[in-house]
């Protein structure tokens, strides 16, 4: 077997990450949850666009076509994919039977389980075939995505040996992504933790740690979407999300109207054109940007300082764009004919003064 070596690999959220795991090594991934580790993995099996090369010994990624790759280079997603209507179905023909029959029990399985329907397995069972599935295959190198989430301890067990079994025999090198502290102080093995990465889903984006020592540096975009309003650098652990009555709505009667509603109304909010909101977690970003949108230009302000709101911005349907001086302390100004109207400030939590 030989080494997985990645060097500046780079995902959407990643920054560009150098590891070597030796042959027969085992190296655990840990970091928040959303910081891009099963991206890491997908990058390493070639199945999303990223920065960098991965070499299997003296073998390039780049060199090698893809399917060739996949089969060395074997990845156990967190939710595995059934394509026929029967267990067996998904081994390949060339397993030694015997093999595959030891294989399957060590997991905890009769070899009648290759009969089986697809239909009637567990989420659990799923998990522990589509290991077997992925064994039987014998890759050099095991891309393993939370392999035990989802089992109980004495199957977590079962996993953890065959795993075990297969790396000290094959001299496999193994990259296990596991929220697990316990099993990975147990099965012991280097471990990676991912800080620094950039998370986007929707309106939301969360920045984590930095990018090779610089902030994240993010687009605030205008109400419409098209072009960017302003630029912020991200500190640490921030998320920010932008609510628009632009990315969701609904014609009626010829009318394009937001699809956020206005609970004291009952009727689409329609009194602003975009909210943008800085919080430590997504959700709540999310939440108060809603609020702050339902809210409008004659309320934002109390709204923002009953919400503890430190960075935040109001864009009304005249495109003034009303912010908190503290939020306009930290941006860089792209659009510099956009109106500007600065508010009162919301506030500071002197014991955290970055703390929304």
């Amino acid at each position: 077997m030989a080494a997985l070596r990645l060097e500046r690999i780079g995902a959407r959220v990643l920054a560009p990450l150098d590891l070597s795991v030796e042959a027969g090594a085992l190296v655990f991934v840990s970091g928040p949850s959303g910081s891009g580790k099963s991206l890491l993995l997908r990058a390493v099996a070639d199945l999303d666009p990223h920065a960098g090369e991965v070499w299997l010994g003296a073998e390039a990624r780049s060199a090698m076509p893809a399917h060739c790759w996949r089969r060395r280079v074997g990845l156990l997603p967190a939710e595995s994919h059934w394509w026929a209507d029967t267990v067996c179905s998904h081994f390949p023909a060339s397993a030694d039977p015997a093999e595959l029959d030891a294989l399957l029990a060590g997991l905890g399985f009769a070899p009648d389980v290759r009969g089986w329907s697809v239909a009637r397995l567990s989420t659990g069972e799923r998990q522990r075939l589509a290991l077997a599935r992925l064994l039987a295959q014998s890759p050099e190198a095991l891309l393993l995505d939370e392999a035990t989430a989802n089992l109980d301890p004495a199957n977590r067990e079962r996993v953890e040996r065959v795993v075990e079994r297969y790396r000290t025999a094959r001299g496999a090198a193994v990259l296990w992504v596991s929220h697990d502290p316990e099993q990975r102080e147990r099965l012991g093995g280097r471990q990676l933790g991912i800080r620094d990465a950039q998370i986007q889903v929707g309106g939301q984006l969360r920045a984590i740690g930095d990018r090779s020592g610089q902030p994240w540096r993010v687009p605030i975009r205008r109400a419409s979407g098209a072009g960017v309003l302003a630029v912020i650098a991200m500190r640490g652990d921030e998320s920010m999300a932008t609510v628009s009555a632009y990315d969701r709505s609904f014609m009626r009667n010829g009318v394009a109207y937001p699809a956020i509603l206005d609970p004291r109304t009952g009727w689409p909010a329609t009194a602003a054109l975009a909210a943008t909101v800085l919080q430590r977690d997504a959700a709540s970003a999310q939440a108060t940007a809603t609020a702050l949108f339902v809210a409008g230009p004659e309320s934002w302000v109390e709204t923002a300082r009953t919400l503890g709101l430190r960075y935040a911005l109001l864009i009304d349907t005249q495109g003034r764009v009303r912010l908190s001086p503290e939020l306009r302390a930290r941006i860089e100004l792209v659009d510099t004919q956009a109106t500007l109207v600065p508010s009162e400030p919301l506030g500071t939590d002197p014991a955290d003064p970055a703390k929304p």
